[in-house]
């Protein structure tokens, strides 16, 4: 599926491995052949004219007198969304020229912050068509990340929605370049959802648009925004490959964003990597879900909305996710691992883990399932599906045919198992935003792949350098391990505005090192196995990757979250757990003789700190330990309980779900401290080596 490159083999790295499945090893361009995409511009307008009477963006509408989401879809055909793109990229030529920008009407920056919905998109392809520079902000960013942003990209317009009106406000201040706010609601939906403007007092509308004019911002909302295009309606600006179509910042976990830099010529190659593999077909239907200010979600959507499909988003609610696709009834699904391990963990509940003759029956179901689809790649049976995976599969809507996976690691037998659940192929595959989040990609029907991600994209080549500090080498046998290192039309230029994060990032022959640790197997897949960053030297003198051993311990059922903690003066690690509550509790139960109910806060959290329990929820960790063959200095040898959640509004967590590890150990520390004195008195008699015969 990949080889090595002959002659391209140096001292210190790998040969460059690219996919000999399409193009005999040979890296596909956008311009390999004359139907590419060359720009996100043309990217749509594919689509459009492929499906122009097709849906193409739908949700669900909002019921004000019932206070509830209505039970259907509404959609908008691709020449309605075609239509509003206009209007809403004219409007903003006309800003430009009479105010904001009148000295280059193009090439300048527009902001989103909203969750996903339709007018997400519209503004997206409208900053495309008008060759404009769109960034896109995190729904839960803090103040003070909206206004670096803001002012890095030198942002002029922001399309929010109406609960961060007021934070934009706040900050107008301090953000000189920005000019105009507009509301992704339009005023008369704000006012009908709340019965209409008290009377006496100002719509919510009329109130920020004055306080906008107060600050010297003028603040509209998207019907307004429209009816200024319209009326003023202007030829589309095509952008050229090279030109900046995005700037996505990502989240780090210390320190400010980095933005990277996402040419038109990379986002096209990011569609076109995935005209290669699997055919998304007009009128298939998918669920957003995944925030589309990450990169994942972003290159999914545009590679729909080339080949004409509809994009369904959810209503906004975690929670109501499985309504939603039960509802919307898609045929495609892009999934991370938190969300599928959550599916994962409800299906086991109450097929193979259920009491009496049912979890006999499903039990069998799924060994012969899984069997068959080790021996062949088989994912479906005639009598198991008609009597039992046909209900798993209505469940969310009963017409997926592909779920793709990416963005973290995720257990091979959690793959397996939820795809002979809902009795169709899943893929994993590897990207960050640097590399337009999609580097690697499983080969759909290759179904002895699991635990790799893959090959390389056809328009990418990867090589490993090597990584002497931890043992990693390009010459290791059977096989080369080493940093990954990516390298092609899909990969950033560099961050924006900042020369010296682009410099440490790059190698000589303009490589992107990703910081992750890879190796190749015979066919030219790649394995994540380790991390370069989040280094910890441990007292005795052995390097941890604390990311690798959290994506081993997040595997067990019993945790939503863990947390690895390592103090460089200490001999061993000490696992945090957040619990499923069900799970503790039945865990806890178990251990202490005696029913826990998992709504009783009070019982979780006398079972969360009592000993017996916390060594038995370690023995299920080490066991994980164990199968997934850690060393010994790797594997927690304490472990302890957090009933609340990491979070983004805690600013334990960043956007992306990615734990703030200099924030965490801080405030793990003190328990931390004690666990480790605690560990000593009860190990103090205990010498080995040489210390025992002193």
């Amino acid at each position: 599926m990949a080889v090595e490159v002959p002659g391209t083999r140096k001292e210190g790295s790998s040969g460059f491995y690219r996919s000999i499945i399409y193009n005999h090893g040979e890296l596909i361009t956008i311009d390999s052949n004359p139907l590419f995409p060359k720009t996100a511009y043309e990217a749509f307008e594919h689509g459009l004219k492929a499906n122009p009477q097709g849906n193409c963006l739908g949700h669900r509408p909002w019921d004000p007198v019932k206070g509830d989401y209505h039970q259907h879809y509404e959609w908008q055909t691709y020449e309605t969304i075609g239509r509003r793109r206009d209007h809403i990229g004219s409007a903003l030529l006309h800003l430009a020229e009479t105010s904001l920008h009148p000295e280059n009407i193009t090439g300048w920056t527009v902001g989103l912050w909203c969750h996903n919905r339709p007018e997400w998109q519209v503004v997206n392809q409208a900053t495309a068509a008008y060759n404009l520079v769109m960034i896109s902000l995190y729904e839960t960013l803090g103040p003070a990340a909206v206004e670096f942003c803001t002012n890095h990209s030198e942002c002029r317009v922001i399309f929010a929605s109406p609960s961060h009106i007021p934070h934009l406000l706040n900050l107008a201040d301090k953000c000189p370049l920005l000019k105009v706010i507009v509301s992704v609601d339009n005023w008369s939906d704000i006012d009908a959802l709340h019965g209409g403007p008290i009377v006496g007092a100002l719509s919510k509308g009329k109130a920020l648009t004055e306080w906008g004019a107060s600050k010297g911002i003028r603040v509209l909302d998207m019907a307004e925004m429209e009816l200024l295009g319209a009326t003023r309606l202007k030829a589309h600006l095509p952008p050229k490959p090279d030109d900046l179509g995005s700037i996505c910042y990502t989240s780090g976990t210390t320190g400010n964003p980095k933005g990277a830099i996402l040419t038109h010529r990379l986002l096209a190659s990011c569609v076109v990597a995935h005209c290669h593999g699997r055919v998304v077909e007009k009128g298939e239907v998918a669920i957003s879900y995944l925030p589309l200010s990450h990169i994942y979600e972003r290159f999914s959507q545009d590679v729909l909305l080339y080949s004409g499909s509809a994009i369904g988003f959810s209503c906004g609610d975690n929670l109501r996710l499985l309504e939603d696709l039960a509802i919307l009834k898609p045929s495609f699904m892009a999934a991370v691992p938190r969300v599928l391990n959550r599916l994962y963990q409800v299906i086991k509940s109450q097929t193979t883990d259920a009491p009496g003759l049912k979890g006999a029956l499903a039990r069998r179901a799924f060994a012969t399932k899984i069997e068959n689809l080790r021996r062949d790649g088989t994912v479906t049976h005639a009598f198991w599906d008609r009597l039992m995976m046909k209900k798993i599969a209505g469940a969310v809507g009963g017409r997926l045919k592909f779920i793709g996976t990416g963005s973290a690691a995720i257990s091979p037998a959690v793959l397996e198992f939820l795809q002979v659940a809902f009795s169709i192929h899943f893929t994993e595959g590897y990207g960050s935003t640097e590399n337009g989040g999609t580097c690697t990609k499983n080969v759909l029907g290759d179904y002895t792949s699991l635990g790799t991600v893959g090959p390389p994209q056809p328009t990418i080549e990867l090589k490993l350098l090597d990584c002497p500090e931890l043992g990693y080498l390009s010459t290791d046998k059977p096989f080369p391990r080493g940093e990954i290192c990516c390298r092609g039309e899909g990969v950033i230029p560099g961050y924006y505005k900042d020369p010296e994060k682009t410099a440490e990032s790059f190698t000589d022959d303009g490589f992107f090192r990703t910081g992750d640790i890879g190796t190749v197997d015979h066919l030219g897949r790649f394995k994540i196995i380790d991390r370069v960053k989040n280094l910890v030297k441990l007292s005795q003198g052995e390097y941890v990757a604390v990311e690798k051993v959290e994506n081993v311990y997040s595997v067990p059922s019993l945790g939503q979250q863990t947390f690895v903690y390592a103090d460089g003066l200490q001999s061993h690690l000490i696992l945090f757990v957040v619990p499923d509550p069900v799970n503790l509790a039945a865990l806890a139960s178990k251990v202490l003789g005696k029913q826990i109910s998992p709504t009783d806060q009070a019982a979780l959290q006398e079972a969360a700190e009592n000993r017996k329990v916390r060594d038995a929820a370690l023995a299920i960790y080490t066991q994980e330990a164990k199968s997934r063959k850690l060393q010994g200095f790797e594997t927690a040898k304490q472990l302890a309980f957090r009933l609340t959640p990491f979070s983004v509004e805690e600013d334990t967590l960043t956007p992306t779900m990615k734990i703030k590890r200099n924030i965490v150990n801080k405030m793990m520390k003190d328990k931390a401290d004690t666990l480790y004195a605690e560990y000593d008195k009860e190990n103090a008699g205990k010498k080995t080596g040489f210390a025992a015969k002193l």
